[in-house]
């Protein structure tokens, strides 16, 4: 099953069609498989055999038109994107059902102080907010909204996991940081503020929700 699974993907893959139906496929071929370790073999040889994605006429050079776009404004030095060789991810010390977590989104609250300081922030979790400042971000606003603020802010849902113990408790805060053009003021100022503020609310797991 395993050699079985490994040539679909591997024909699905080579595909004209591959950018429509790979992940609805694959996963299909790896439910044919019976053990897990099964299918861990059979993701990392998927991986292994993936070519590198090659720029198509249509594709969007998001990082590109970025440039193009603040050249024409006059800038001269290109905004260097972040990148870290090293995340000091850690392993969890325990049970996920025993942890609290708490929500980190880069929206702002919708409130006098919100939609004038762009600047770390925090609220309570419950009652969940209604509406968050969302206006000033980069979204498609034409093709979506943010006005269902469940779809970007999982408050309901973690407090739902905390009810059918998945999570040990939602934190009491969640936590607003601005996106920043200057690396250094997020690194030396906001991201040791909310820091910080986790630690004090005890909590072990924080979620970022980028909007």
């Amino acid at each position: 099953k395993v050699l079985v699974a490994f040539i679909v993907v591997r024909i699905i893959l080579h595909s004209s069609a591959s950018t429509v139906n790979f992940m609805s496929i694959a996963r299909l071929a790896c439910s044919q498989l019976t053990s897990s370790c099964q299918k861990r073999s059979m993701w990392k040889n998927l991986l292994r055999q993936t070519e590198v994605h090659h720029v198509k006429e249509n594709d969007v050079l998001y990082m590109k038109k970025t440039r193009d776009f603040y050249r024409a404004q006059g800038y001269t030095n290109d905004y260097q994107w972040a990148h870290y060789d090293d995340a000091p991810f850690s392993r969890l010390q325990k049970q996920l059902s025993e942890c609290k977590v708490a929500v980190v989104t880069t929206a702002m609250p919708d409130s006098k102080a919100g939609r004038a300081q762009r600047q770390v922030h925090s609220c309570a979790s419950l009652p969940a907010p209604i509406s968050m400042y969302t206006d000033e971000l980069s979204w498609h606003k034409t093709m979506t909204h943010t006005n269902d603020v469940a779809s970007f802010l999982p408050l309901v849902a973690l407090k739902r996991c905390e009810d059918q113990g998945l999570i040990g408790e939602l934190g009491s805060r969640f936590h607003c940081i601005p996106t920043e053009y200057s690396q250094r003021n997020s690194l030396e100022n906001d991201a040791p503020e909310i820091l910080a503020r986790c630690q004090q609310d005890a909590v072990d797991v924080a979620i970022l929700v980028p909007l």
